[in-house]
């Protein structure tokens, strides 16, 4: 699971579009 928000997180950097879903499934899990 962490693995695969790793990679969305970097997919998100790249797109901020992405980076809005993937904050919100990360908010659980605090990788900042």
């Amino acid at each position: 699971m962490i693995k695969a928000s790793l990679v969305i997180d970097a997919r998100g950097l790249s797109c901020p579009m992405p980076l809005v879903k993937t904050s919100q499934s990360i908010k659980q899990v605090p990788i900042w």
